[in-house]
């Protein structure tokens, strides 16, 4: 589904190198984020990664703090995020590459010439993962 998103507070997290499908086999809660450039020219829609990331599950202190409507404080060493901002944003089931990266990801950053986008993957429970692709900007009225 496609959404338009305003996000409060930046989702930051930890480098390390990840693949698409690492999320299959981690624990619940956790999360992996990749940074990608992408360029359209009306014919080819091209992707390139700047970098991926890791955050893991919150611990039983920060799922009060958020319970009680706080924020919980900055993790040591979570320097990559994605920042707080307007989004257009599609969630959908987690990709196996980036060739079907690719093709998901045309249809809300491919109205665009060039940008940036985040694709944050998440374990929901043992046996159900998400995908968000975070593009900045909101969706067009006719589309939200």
């Amino acid at each position: 589904m496609l959404f338009s998103l305003n996000l409060s507070n930046p989702i930051s997290y930890i480098r390390q190198d990840h693949g698409l499908g690492d999320i299959l086999v981690m624990i619940p809660g956790s999360e992996v984020c990749f940074r990608y450039d992408f360029d359209y020219d009306d014919v080819i829609f091209r992707i390139s990664r700047r970098w991926s990331a890791f955050r893991a599950p919150y611990s039983d202190e920060e799922k009060r703090i958020i319970e009680a409507g706080g924020i919980p404080p900055e993790r040591c060493g979570y320097g990559l995020s994605i920042p707080a901002g307007d989004y257009s944003l599609l969630q959908t089931v987690p990709v196996e590459d980036e060739k079907e990266l690719r093709s998901v990801a045309m249809t809300i950053a491919g109205r665009y010439r060039c940008g940036t986008m985040y694709v944050r993957m998440f374990k929901e429970n043992p046996l159900e993962c998400v995908m968000q692709i975070f593009v900045p900007g909101r969706l067009p009225q006719d589309l939200d």
